[in-house]
């Protein structure tokens, strides 16, 4: 984002920019960042869980778990100039 600002570059309208696991200066940027946010305490968890369930014996028959994420569309991407609100892609 700060590369294309210095070099006269419009976001979005003339380059769309998306970042990874939603960090909080991602929304307070301008233009705000379109990321793909990921539920990083749930799949801490659920490992957690997996390892203690592994010490104690028990059976793991689920090899693949899917903890989904969040597409958050922000102003980086919005060509439109409307912001959509996020899409939940586990839900999909």
């Amino acid at each position: 984002l700060f590369e294309c600002q210095a070099r006269g570059v419009a976001v979005p309208r003339e380059f769309g920019i998306a970042g990874f696991n939603d960090e909080d200066f991602m929304e307070a940027a301008s233009p705000s960042l379109s990321s793909v946010r990921t539920h990083r305490w749930k799949v801490g968890h659920d490992a957690v869980i997996a390892l203690r369930r592994q010490l104690d014996g028990e059976p793991d028959d689920e090899r693949i778990v899917d903890v989904g994420f969040d597409v958050m569309k922000r102003a980086s991407t919005d060509r439109t100039g409307k912001s959509a609100q996020p899409r939940d892609a586990a839900a999909e």
